[in-house]
């Protein structure tokens, strides 16, 4: 279950949308695992990622559905002579993020 650097504040506050998507954004890529989302490429720029809230439920345990903006691309196909940069694709999903009790991690489930 990935750990948030400090707790958030309570759903009601008028902050928590922006707090809760600093602390998604500070988790590490192995605490994210962006990668159950991929449609199109076969790895995250995880550089690219970007949160946005579309939902929460104040109930027990709090609920919040999520869209995640990022990058994707196709690793390993460039010819050793392509001076060419990879090619960065633009992804979508929506996640269901369930908080603990004591709002100081979560659990993540890509929809």
């Amino acid at each position: 279950m990935p750990r948030f650097k400090q707790p958030l504040p309570e759903i009601s506050d008028h902050d928590f949308d922006h707090r809760l998507c600093v602390a998604l954004g500070q988790l590490s890529a192995d605490e994210l695992g962006l990668e159950r989302a991929l449609r199109s490429g076969n790895a995250v720029d995880y550089r690219s990622v970007l949160w946005t809230v579309s939902g929460k439920s104040h109930g027990d345990p709090a609920q919040i559905r999520a869209g995640v903006f990022f990058n994707s691309m196709i690793a390993g196909c460039s010819c050793a002579d392509d001076p060419g940069p990879a090619d960065l694709i633009n992804e979508f999903c929506e996640a269901l993020i369930t908080l603990d009790e004591d709002r100081n991690g979560c659990e993540i489930d890509f929809v």
